[in-house]
């Protein structure tokens, strides 16, 4: 669409030209004779005929040139969904007990660390427009992804994550300060931590309890999952002598303590008794942290009064030719 910066200058361009035509026809031109008896059977020429070409081509450029001073503008007009992400971390146990398989197992011989892979997944292809970051833990913690955007990048990196990967125990709240660690100082209109795990805390350097404490500071909302029957489990780890082999281990979830978590953080508890319950605790979250996002209509322009401008000259040049050739008029 064509708009203009200063349209006050196309009435004054009318005035003008109006200005100038009529000035023109006032002006005309007369040769004194004696008698014109003898010219009374003269056909007019064709450049008498045509003798307004000039003043129409002077009336056109003074046009073009006042609308060039109003400024035309050629505008593409944009609707634009601007999205502000939440900024998540996800904190994963990947610890022995997370090879285990809940019965009924979610499909055959899948462990508790591949369905959260899969559930995981399936959620990050869901936040289209946040930041989301992976941290893994075990004994120890380590950061898998920085906050990103690049999704496809993240679940690939997870896709390679091994139990045991981070050592066979449980360093809750060392999990839990690195994936803070990774938020701070992040600004986002949401920032949130999503802390899986299947197991107590026994291990690590930072206590749970001091972690959410540094959540609630930070003003990080932490929600909790706790996966997995308690109990005894069976569980295959790395053999010594190579390979594999299946050992009989207690799973002890702790859920005061991630209740106490979410509690404290402002989030919400969740229980996923076996994998397959995992599904719906992911869809409840992703209900729960919902991106702001709102509409703008931006309007690109490109300036046109160049062009218009070129024109104008143009025909200016062509109106002085042919007035001084062809259409030259004698007093």
């Amino acid at each position: 669409m064509i708009r203009f910066a200063s349209p006050w200058w196309l009435p004054a361009g009318a005035v003008l030209v109006a200005v100038h035509l009529w000035a023109r026809g006032r002006a005309g031109t007369s040769l004194g004779v004696p008698s014109t008896r003898g010219t009374r059977r003269l056909s007019p020429s064709w450049a008498v005929r045509t003798r307004w070409v000039v003043p129409l081509l002077e009336a056109a450029a003074l046009l073009l040139m006042t609308a060039a001073l109003a400024g035309p503008r050629w505008g593409v007009s944009r609707v634009v969904h601007v999205t502000e992400g939440v900024s998540i971390v996800l904190a994963v146990d990947a610890s022995e007990s997370m090879g285990a398989v809940d019965p009924p197992p979610d499909g055959p011989g899948t462990s508790r660390l591949e369905a959260v892979k899969r559930v995981v997944a399936e959620f990050v292809a869901r936040r289209t427009g946040d930041r989301i970051g992976v941290v893994v833990f075990g004994s120890t913690a380590y950061t898998l992804m920085p906050l990103t955007t690049d999704h496809r990048a993240l679940t690939a990196a997870l896709s390679r994550v091994r139990v045991g990967a981070a050592g066979p125990d449980t360093a809750l709240g060392d999990g839990l300060g690195l994936a803070l660690k990774r938020l701070r100082g992040v600004t986002s209109p949401s920032k949130v931590v999503i802390l899986l795990t299947d197991g107590r805390s026994n291990a690590g350097m930072l206590s749970p309890g001091t972690a959410a404490d540094i959540a609630h500071a930070l003003g990080v909302r932490v929600h909790t999952v706790g996966i997995g029957r308690s109990g005894v489990v069976r569980i295959t780890v790395p053999d010594p002598l190579g390979g594999t082999t299946t050992v009989t281990r207690r799973a002890d979830l702790d859920e005061t303590t991630l209740r106490g978590i979410a509690a404290r953080t402002g989030g919400r508890f969740f229980r996923a008794g076996a994998p397959g319950e995992l599904g719906p605790i992911y869809e409840a979250i992703d209900r729960l942290e919902k991106s702001e996002s709102r509409v703008e209509t931006r309007v690109a322009y490109r300036e046109e009064y160049p062009v218009v401008l070129g024109v104008a000259l143009a025909l200016l040049l062509l109106a002085a030719g042919a007035a001084n050739t062809r259409y030259l008029e004698i007093p």
